[in-house]
C-alpha cells in the first residue's frame, strides 16, 4: 500500500500484529504464528498518522492524530480497542510528521511522544517536539527547530535499556546540512547538550541503534567525489561520553551508491543492511567491537517498492534477540509475502499441495456467525424508545422537584449518549465483520489458484510418465 506518511508496524506477542493506516483508517492484522492465519479488523477511522509502543504489562499504545487534527490515545484492555482525547493539543493547521512513542519503563502509561511540527508559513521550516504524556496531565517542549526537505526523513529515534531516548537530526544551514545528535535522561528528565556530528553539502540515510552492551550506533550518508559514501560512529552510553565518538577501522570502504540502510541487532551482532539497485547486501560485527565482516549478498531481488517499517520486539521466529528500529519491507511479488529487510520473510510459504488442500478445507467464512453476534447489538438498543417516551412537565412549585425532573432528563440523554456509542461499535464491529469475510473470500481464491497450479503439474508428471 501507498506510504502516507505513518511506517507500518509489527508489534511482536503470542501472534505478530501488524499496524497500519489505508485510505484515513487505522488496521490491524493479527497473524497466527503457527498457522499463519491472518484477521484484519478495524481499529479506528479518520486518523491521518498514528505511532505505537507497548508498556511493560504488554498492553499497546496507539498516540494518533485525526483528520480534526486532535491527539487521541488509543490502547486495548484485553478486550477492547478504548480511546481518550488528549485535551488542548490539536494540529488542525500544522503537517506532522516522524512521530515515534516510549512508554516510560518505569511506568504503566508514562508516555513520550517525538514528532515534527511544520511552520505553516515556511514549508522548510520544522521544529521538534517532545510530548510528556501521563494519566493525569502533559506537557510539551521544543527540542530544535531546522530546515529540512518536506519530503526526507530527517529524524530517527531509539531508546536505550534505561528508557533514555536517543535522537539524530539533520538541519540545513547556509547550504549546508549539519548532523546532531540529543539524548534525553529519563530521571533526570532533561534533554543533555546538542552534538555536533557532521557537516556536508549533503546528508541522508540517518540511522541509530542502542544496543544491549550500552553502546550507541549511527550512520548517515554523504557525497564524495559524486558518489554516496557511508559514515559509521559509534560510542558508549554513559555521561562522560559527550562528543567521544569513534569511527570503525574496519567497515568495507567499498559501501557506495547505496540507498536505505539500516542497523539491526541481531542476538550479539551488529547488521547493516543497504540497497543497491534491486539487490540487498549486509555486513556485520560482534557487539563491542570493530571487525566487520566481508560484504554479502543476500538471494532476495527487490521486485517492488520499500516501505518504512518499526518492529516492537525482542524476539522473531527463531531468532532470540533482535533489536530493530526502523527499517524496511516489501510485497516479494514471487512469493506474494512482505519480506522484512534485516529479518526476512514475514510468513512462511509452504509449497505441499497436501498442506495446501488441508488449509484450504481450513478456511471458512462463518457468515451466519457474523450476523448473529451483530443482532446482539440491535435487539438490545433502545434509543429510539429513549427519543419518544412522555417527557413530564417540570412543576414550578418546587425547586427539589424541579431539580430532580432536570437530573433526570440529563440522566436520558447521557443513557442515549451510551446507546449511540454503542451503534457506532456496531457499526465498527461490522465492518471488521465483512473486512474478515473479503478476507477469508480473498484467500480462498488464492489457494484454489495455487491448488490448480499443484493439480496441471501433477498432471503434466503423469502424462510424461505414459
Amino acid at each position: 500500500m501507498p506510504f502516507n506518511g505513518s511506517p507500518e508496524y509489527i508489534v511482536e506477542d503470542t501472534v505478530l500484529k501488524r499496524f497500519y493506516i489505508s485510505g484515513n483508517t487505522l488496521y490491524i492484522e493479527i497473524i497466527d504464528k503457527v498457522t499463519l492465519k491472518k484477521d484484519t479488523r478495524i481499529i479506528h477511522k479518520n486518523i491521518t498518522i498514528f505511532t505505537l509502543n507497548k508498556d511493560l504489562n504488554g498492553i499497546i499504545h496507539i498516540m494518533a492524530i485525526d483528520t480534526l487534527g486532535k491527539l487521541i490515545h488509543i490502547f486495548n484492555n484485553g478486550e477492547s480497542w478504548k480511546k481518550n482525547k488528549i485535551e488542548n493539543i490539536n494540529f488542525s493547521s500544522n503537517l506532522i510528521k516522524d512521530l515515534r512513542l516510549y512508554i516510560n519503563i518505569n511506568d504503566n502509561f508514562d508516555a513520550h511522544l517525538i514528532m515534527l511540527v511544520n511552520n505553516k508559513y515556511n514549508n522548510n521550516l520544522w521544529k521538534i517536539m517532545h510530548f510528556c504524556i501521563n494519566s493525569k496531565n502533559w506537557s510539551s517542549q521544543k527540542i530544535s527547530d531546522i530546515f529540512i526537505d518536506r519530503y526526507g526523513i530527517s529524524i530517527k529515534t531509539d531508546i536505550d535499556k534505561k528508557g533514555n531516548i536517543h535522537l539524530l537530526y539533520k538541519s540545513r544551514e547556509e547550504n549546508q546540512y549539519t548532523l546532531f545528535y540529543r539524548k534525553y535522561d529519563i530521571k533526570h528528565k532533561k534533554w543533555n547538550p546538542i552534538e555536533r556530528i557532521s557537516k556536508d553539502i549533503e546528508i541522508s540515510n540517518l540511522g541509530i541503534l542502542c544496543d544491549t552492551n550500552n553502546y550507541i550506533n549511527i550512520i548517515w550518508s554523504h557525497l564524495q567525489d559524486k558518489n554516496i559514501a557511508l559514515n559509521y560512529l559509534k560510542k558508549q552510553n554513559n555521561t562522560s561520553s559527550f562528543l567521544n565518538w569513534k569511527k570503525s577501522k574496519t567497515i568495507p570502504t567499498s559501501i557506495s551508491n547505496f540507498t536505505n540502510p539500516i542497523l539491526v541487532q541481531n542476538n550479539n551482532h551488529i547488521n547493516l543492511f543497504w540497497k543497491r539497485n534491486d539487490k540487498l547486501y549486509s555486513t556485520q560485527t560482534k557487539l563491542s567491537e570493530d571487525n566487520w565482516s566481508n560484504i554479502k549478498t543476500i538471494n532476495q531481488t527487490i521486485n517492488s517498492e520499500l516501505f518504512p517499517l518499526i518492529y516492537i520486539g525482542s524476539k522473531y521466529k527463531d531468532l532470540p534477540l533482535v533489536h530493530v528500529p526502523f527499517t524496511y519491507y516489501f510485497n516479494d511479488m514471487q512469493n506474494h509475502e512482505p519480506y522484512i529487510v534485516g529479518l526476512g520473510q514475514l510468513n512462511e510459504i509452504d509449497n505441499l499441495p497436501k498442506k495446501r488442500l488441508k488449509s484450504l478445507n481450513n478456511t471458512g467464512c462463518e457468515f451466519n456467525n457474523y450476523i448473529d453476534e451483530i443482532k446482539i447489538y440491535f435487539q438490545n438498543n433502545l434509543i429510539a424508545e429513549n427519543l419518544i417516551s412522555e417527557t413530564k412537565a417540570i412543576p414550578n412549585n418546587s425547586i427539589e422537584s424541579n431539580l430532580t425532573s432536570i437530573q433526570n432528563f440529563l440522566n436520558n440523554l447521557i443513557y442515549i449518549y451510551s446507546e449511540i456509542e454503542n451503534l457506532k461499535n456496531a457499526e465498527l464491529f461490522l465492518l471488521n465483520s465483512l473486512t474478515r469475510i473479503q478476507n477469508n473470500h480473498a484467500k480462498l481464491y488464492e489457494k484454489l489458484k495455487k491448488l490448480l497450479v499443484d493439480y496441471e503439474q501433477l498432471n503434466k508428471h503423469t502424462n510424461s510418465k505414459k
